[in-house]
């Protein structure tokens, strides 16, 4: 691939996060103005800009026909019963740890379900959705080996989480916020592997969803 295209592909996919980020930034500090700053009031925020780049990336995605891969395909020959029975059962397990978290963490109300939704649900399917299905598809179109791309959105999905800082400097304390970033950073390359490992191995993010989906509920 000419090194003037993957400059340009690059600078694309970097203007994109560069933009869902500022965005989060933009309307959670409108949200925080308007109705004060309370962990409720942020999370009510994310929620609304999740929704709203979920449907972006939908929307980005259908216009330049990439696929997002949403879901396993069990007409495929080589889809066995067994793996069928399997994405059958793992559904059912991460539906109940979902539903039953609230009970198991004393959070049975409204505001405890609310960031439990957003957190747990809603981050994994745009996160899932932007860095497995739309940039993954992407750049196997443009022609990378899927390898590199399983690397490289690994990584890129732990870079993604240094633009989380101005939710995690409210946080924890300034002197340690150095050092909690590339901690961040680096838990999240690991985990960007291990989900992406699924999407590399089904070549849908149907399963990386669910992983994701567990991940998120055990790091609340």
């Amino acid at each position: 691939m000419e090194k003037n295209k993957i400059l340009r592909l690059a600078l694309s996919i970097f203007l994109l996060l560069l933009f869902c980020q500022l965005f989060r930034m933009l309307i959670t500090k409108i949200t925080v103005f308007f109705l004060g700053y309370t962990l409720f009031n942020e999370n009510l925020a994310r929620v609304l800009v999740l929704i709203i780049l979920t449907f972006l990336i939908i929307f980005i995605s259908k216009n330049q026909n990439i696929s997002l891969s949403l879901k396993p395909d069990f007409s495929r020959p080589d889809f066995k019963l067994s793996s069928k029975i399997l994405y059958i059962f793992f559904t059912i397990c991460v539906f109940i740890i979902f539903i039953t978290t609230p009970f198991i963490t004393n959070s049975v109300n409204f505001e405890g379900i609310f960031i439990l939704i957003g957190g747990a649900l809603l981050i994994p399917i745009f996160e899932e959705i932007l860095f497995r299905g739309y940039i993954w598809n992407k750049l196997e179109i443009e022609g990378f080996k899927k390898i590199h791309v399983f690397i490289f959105t690994s990584i890129l999905f732990g870079f993604w989480h240094l633009g989380y800082i101005d939710s995690i400097m409210l946080r924890v304390p300034l002197d340690n916020l150095l050092f909690i970033m590339v901690m961040k950073i680096f838990t999240c390359i690991i985990f960007g592997l291990i989900i992406g490992l699924a999407r590399y191995k089904t070549d849908n993010i149907y399963l990386s969803l669910l992983i994701h989906i567990l991940i998120n509920i055990f790091g609340r």
